[in-house]
């Protein structure tokens, strides 16, 4: 019986020590470039939050704002194609 209970006590603290150990390390965060664009990740987050500002102004007939909003997105990108639609 206590040979079991040493068993048992052994098995608990060899997995609570395996489980609580990593071996893996977190990757440094590296802001990525979009290849197809040239823009960064904050850039492209941006650029979409201007667009579908602007496009709900243009909807909702504010066709100044609209038009303000679009231009700060080709500040971000003077080639988007959506945008220059």
């Amino acid at each position: 019986m206590n040979k079991l209970k040493n068993i048992i006590v052994f098995s608990v603290a060899a997995l609570f020590f395996v489980a609580c150990g990593t071996t893996n390390k977190i990757p440094e965060y590296k802001p990525t470039v979009n290849q197809k664009t040239g823009l960064s990740e904050n850039q492209e987050q941006k650029l979409v939050k201007y667009f579908f500002e602007a496009s709900k102004e243009k909807l909702l007939g504010n066709f100044n704002k609209a038009k303000t909003i679009f231009k700060l997105c080709l500040d971000i990108d003077p080639n988007n194609h959506t945008v220059l639609y």
